[in-house]
């Protein structure tokens, strides 16, 4: 069984606490990292404010802070520290859009990852369960083949894109993708068995996005496909054996 220390990671998207007075500052400045965080802290401590959710990154140089904060209880009003943040050399945005209580953030727009280089998309997993399900259900056997083509595909490119963006051996790009995979929050992978040779793998999958909702992981198993075909290149078959959904404690499959 597979190592589960692992914990939440909360994304910087939104936030909901019922009848919070919550807002969301961003501050960027062209200054080290743990400078930028610490002004900002103390600007934010000094507010008498709470922080519930902060993100904070280093593109091209530039140190950038996205963070929600509670002011229900304060004593200030967020345009204070707005001025405060910009007389102390940051540039800041302030955003006071709530639904009563729930926030969405305003201000970041494209979404990437490592530092900027890859662009990505976020969707609700068990939603995306369901659209993958109804169309299992509307299509039948054609709406299957059309999830498992649409991963295959999946798995091929970014299996191309990983060795020729990071420069990446094929075996490591397989591993570090099946770790994406997990960073992702799409499931935590293990690979039970590998034979390089032979082209036979058995994966598991633990609480697999797909297998939220009712029906077989179509996509999930063509994208192991793609992503194993193309590290050896010639085209590998995956079957499903075990699923979360069916009562089995993970997703098991079988690529040869």
């Amino acid at each position: 069984m597979m190592s589960r220390s692992r914990t939440n990671k909360d994304i910087f998207v939104e936030y909901y606490s019922k009848d919070r007075r919550i807002v969301e500052f961003m501050v960027s400045a062209e200054k080290d990292a743990k400078d930028v965080l610490k002004e900002f802290v103390k600007i934010i401590e000094e507010a008498g404010v709470k922080i519930l959710e902060l993100n904070s990154s280093v593109i091209e140089g530039k140190t950038r802070i996205f963070a929600f904060v509670d002011f229900s209880q304060a004593l200030v009003q967020p345009v204070t520290v707005l001025e405060r943040l910009r007389k102390a050399g940051l540039k800041a945005n302030l955003s006071t859009k709530n639904y009563g209580g729930y926030v969405v953030d305003q201000f970041g727009f494209p979404v990437t990852t490592a530092g900027g280089t890859f662009r990505v998309v976020v969707f609700p997993a068990e939603l995306l369960s369901r659209v993958f399900n109804s169309l299992q259900k509307q299509l039948g056997g054609p709406g299957k083949s059309l999830l498992f083509h649409l991963g295959e595909q999946y798995g091929k490119i970014i299996f191309e894109e990983q060795v020729k963006v990071l420069g990446l051996d094929k075996r490591s790009a397989v591993t570090s993708l099946l770790e994406l995979y997990s960073s992702f929050g799409m499931g935590v992978v293990e690979i039970v068995h590998a034979d390089w040779k032979k082209g036979e793998f058995r994966i598991h999958i633990w609480d697999n996005y797909e297998s939220l909702y009712e029906g077989e992981c179509d996509f999930t198993r063509g994208f192991l496909a793609g992503l194993f075909s193309g590290a050896l290149g010639r085209r590998l078959s995956a079957v499903e054996t075990k699923c979360r959904f069916k009562g089995d404690p993970y997703c098991e499959f079988i690529v040869s």
